[in-house]
């Protein structure tokens, strides 16, 4: 399972790969990015970054207004299939966002069947595991904010 939300604790960094987040709000609209930060990445590892790379530029495009959200969900999961079927796809591949930081019932997911409407803001994410048995080498993320 692809969970990114930990509590800070005193462990050091793994300096294999970091995953970083940023999240804001301006003028009471909520903002975020993410990037797994590699280093010196396996073959797997580049790999799997381009595949999630790919997936997340067919993931925005296929985010139609007038077509339901699970339509982008599968263009996505089918790209990432077709480039590697050993990769673990999680759920979903982001969620609204918005004056709420996340709309659950915009989840860009297979079972969506919400209509995208113009205006629309989502954050999309791709992160994709599997990639190695070395768990810091595991996951890789991309994530951007976008209407």
């Amino acid at each position: 399972m692809n969970k990114f939300e930990v509590d800070s604790s005193d462990e050091k960094l793994n300096s294999q790969a970091v995953y970083i987040n940023v999240c804001g709000k301006f003028c009471d609209m909520s903002a975020m990015a993410s990037r797994t930060l590699l280093v010196d990445p396996t073959q797997e590892q580049k790999a799997a970054y381009m595949v999630a790379h790919e997936a997340l530029d067919v993931l925005v495009k296929s985010l139609v207004v007038g077509q339901p959200i699970k339509n982008a969900y599968t263009a996505a999961k089918n790209l990432i299939m077709q480039k590697n079927a050993d990769l673990n796809v999680p759920a979903n591949f982001g969620f609204g966002i918005g004056f709420n930081y996340k709309e659950r019932l915009l989840a860009i997911s297979a079972q969506n069947e919400t209509v995208v409407e113009k205006g629309m803001t989502f954050h999309v994410r791709i992160a994709l595991s599997g990639i190695s048995k070395e768990q810091a080498r595991s996951i890789v993320a991309i994530g951007d904010t976008m209407v």
